[in-house]
């Protein structure tokens, strides 16, 4: 792990003569002995730089940018959680998954770029992100999590991709800013809580007929749902 304490960390392309070719800075097994949770505000990876490990950057509270290459392909589950100073980041395009807890607890995120080739975003991958007001989702998602959007306190409206089946439990719960949300005609069920305290949700514009929304089966702590106005 790093143990410096500069403000700014640029990782070299290579470290004795060998290819830095996956990172993680986050050892479980020595809980907050890395000093790079207290000092780092920026991180430069170099292009060649394959993978983010499982919480590579777990806790590390002063960071606020992160320069994350092309080359990267894979960035595992809590890879950014708790990284409280973070503002915004953009994913590199070779990224598939947007793992469990990806962003969970960073309060200060306003603002994500996701890439085109995103087809799945897992549970929790956004929770309590109060400070996120709008997030664009790729059309290439068909799954969405329980959970990934839950405590979003000031996230405003979003677009749920074609191809998502169904919102899974308590996916927007508690996002009390919510207003508006588009549902695309592939949502065939809505589960339970996906709505749940979201007390500003006034318009629904769903891709289908209203006999099709008729049909979709939507289970308990929705109430949000039927107060909305529905558009086609």
């Amino acid at each position: 792990g790093y143990e410096g304490t500069a403000t700014e960390l640029v990782i070299p392309q290579k470290i004795d003569g060998k290819q830095v070719s996956s990172l993680s800075f986050f050892d479980r097994s020595e809980l907050y002995s890395s000093r790079l949770s207290t000092t780092v505000k920026s991180i430069i990876i170099p292009d060649g730089v394959k993978r983010l490990e499982n919480s590579a950057f777990e806790e590390c509270g002063q960071l606020e940018n992160i320069s994350i290459p092309d080359s990267i392909t894979y960035i595992g589950s809590r890879a950014f959680t708790t990284c409280t100073s973070l503002k915004s980041i953009t994913l590199p395009e070779c990224v598939t998954v947007l793992g469990e807890c990806y962003f969970e607890d960073c309060v200060s995120l306003k603002s994500v770029t996701l890439p085109n080739t995103l087809t799945k975003i897992e549970a929790f991958a956004f929770f309590n992100c109060i400070n996120l007001e709008t997030i664009t989702l790729p059309q290439n998602i068909s799954i969405i999590e329980p959970n990934a959007f839950k405590d979003c306190l000031l996230l405003k409206r979003i677009q749920i991709p074609e191809g998502v089946p169904r919102m899974e439990n308590e996916t927007f719960s508690n996002c009390r800013s919510l207003m508006s949300i588009a549902i695309p005609k592939s949502v065939t069920n809505i589960e339970k809580g996906v709505f749940q305290n979201c007390l500003s949700l006034k318009n629904i514009y769903y891709a289908d007929s209203m006999e099709k929304w008729s049909k979709i089966s939507v289970l308990e702590n929705n109430d949000a749902l039927s107060s909305a106005s529905l558009h086609e």
